[in-house]
Protein backbone atom coordinates (compact mmCIF):
# COMPACT_ATOMS: atom_id res chain seq x y z
CA UNK A 1 0.00 0.00 0.00
CA UNK A 2 2.78 2.31 0.77
CA UNK A 3 4.13 1.78 -3.07
CA UNK A 4 0.71 2.46 -4.25
CA UNK A 5 0.18 5.80 -2.26
CA UNK A 6 3.71 6.69 -3.29
CA UNK A 7 2.69 6.69 -6.91
CA UNK A 8 1.89 10.02 -8.63
CA UNK A 9 -1.14 8.47 -10.12
CA UNK A 10 -4.91 7.74 -8.84
CA UNK A 11 -5.23 4.40 -7.39
CA UNK A 12 -8.65 2.31 -7.11
CA UNK A 13 -8.01 -0.57 -5.28
CA UNK A 14 -10.79 -2.47 -3.26
CA UNK A 15 -10.04 -3.80 0.13
CA UNK A 16 -11.90 -5.91 2.82
CA UNK A 17 -9.61 -4.47 5.17
CA UNK A 18 -11.74 -1.21 6.90
CA UNK A 19 -8.14 -0.63 9.44
CA UNK A 20 -6.26 -1.18 5.92
CA UNK A 21 -7.69 1.17 3.99
CA UNK A 22 -8.28 3.57 6.80
CA UNK A 23 -4.63 4.22 7.66
CA UNK A 24 -4.09 4.36 3.56
CA UNK A 25 -6.57 5.60 1.34
CA UNK A 26 -7.86 9.09 0.86
CA UNK A 27 -11.29 8.38 0.20
CA UNK A 28 -13.06 5.34 0.92
CA UNK A 29 -16.36 3.99 -0.50
CA UNK A 30 -18.56 1.71 1.13
CA UNK A 31 -20.76 -0.80 -0.83
CA UNK A 32 -23.73 -2.76 0.37
CA UNK A 33 -25.12 -5.02 -2.47
CA UNK A 34 -23.10 -3.37 -4.98
CA UNK A 35 -24.63 -0.03 -4.12
CA UNK A 36 -22.67 3.20 -2.57
CA UNK A 37 -23.89 3.61 1.17
CA UNK A 38 -21.01 6.05 1.95
CA UNK A 39 -18.10 7.67 0.13
CA UNK A 40 -15.64 10.62 2.07
CA UNK A 41 -12.34 10.49 3.80
CA UNK A 42 -11.98 7.55 5.88
CA UNK A 43 -12.49 9.60 9.42
CA UNK A 44 -16.02 10.64 8.31
CA UNK A 45 -16.81 7.60 6.77
CA UNK A 46 -15.90 4.77 8.64
CA UNK A 47 -18.41 5.05 11.83
CA UNK A 48 -19.54 2.50 14.32
CA UNK A 49 -23.22 2.86 12.78
CA UNK A 50 -22.47 2.37 9.50
CA UNK A 51 -19.97 -0.26 10.22
CA UNK A 52 -22.64 -2.04 12.42
CA UNK A 53 -25.75 -1.54 9.26
CA UNK A 54 -23.21 -2.64 6.37
CA UNK A 55 -21.23 -5.48 8.07
CA UNK A 56 -23.65 -6.81 10.72
CA UNK A 57 -20.52 -6.30 13.36
CA UNK A 58 -19.76 -4.37 16.21
CA UNK A 59 -16.63 -2.00 16.56
CA UNK A 60 -15.09 0.70 18.28
CA UNK A 61 -13.99 3.70 16.30
CA UNK A 62 -11.03 5.37 17.41
CA UNK A 63 -9.16 8.55 16.30
CA UNK A 64 -5.27 8.86 17.06
CA UNK A 65 -1.91 9.50 15.11
CA UNK A 66 -1.07 11.37 11.81
CA UNK A 67 -4.65 12.62 9.62
CA UNK A 68 -6.16 11.74 12.54
CA UNK A 69 -7.23 8.62 11.10
CA UNK A 70 -10.01 5.96 12.62
CA UNK A 71 -8.61 2.71 13.80
CA UNK A 72 -11.39 -0.18 14.21
CA UNK A 73 -11.24 -2.94 16.73
CA UNK A 74 -13.92 -5.57 16.15
CA UNK A 75 -16.14 -6.61 19.02
CA UNK A 76 -18.13 -9.39 17.49
CA UNK A 77 -21.22 -9.83 16.07
CA UNK A 78 -24.59 -7.48 16.15
CA UNK A 79 -27.50 -8.70 18.17
CA UNK A 80 -30.28 -9.67 16.09
CA UNK A 81 -34.10 -8.39 17.39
Amino acid sequence: MDLIAGLPVTSVVALHDLNLAAMSCDQVVVLRDGLVVAASHPGDTLTEPLIADVYGVRAEVTRSGPGDRPHIPFLGTVAVN
